[in-house]
């Protein structure tokens, strides 16, 4: 007797097909165009918030070396932190 955990064959919530899944679980190919369209997204908004924040830099920080530099690994720390943000909650908004 199969516990309820088990693999049942039910809908995929997104597209309908029939699949071993466990309850409103997205079949494969649902989760593979879920996550282009959050990589996507992640990536444009990451982008745009390293512009802004670049055009900052370039009116706000002096033309130091020093200050360059700590402001070139802050943007692509501000890139990274976007980016994961957007990309999780992308994925389960658009789940």
């Amino acid at each position: 007797m199969p516990s309820f955990g088990a693999l049942r064959e039910t809908q995929c919530p997104r597209c309908g097909r029939a699949v071993d899944l466990p309850f409103g679980m997205l079949c494969g190919e649902c989760r593979a165009q879920v996550r282009r369209r959050a990589r996507r997204l992640a990536r444009r908004w990451a982008l745009g918030v390293v512009l802004a924040f670049g055009v900052w830099v370039l009116i706000k920080v002096p033309d130091e070396p020093m200050a360059r530099i700590v402001a070139g690994s802050a943007a692509l720390f501000t890139w990274a932190l976007v980016y994961t943000i957007v990309y999780r909650a992308a994925t389960l908004w658009l789940s």
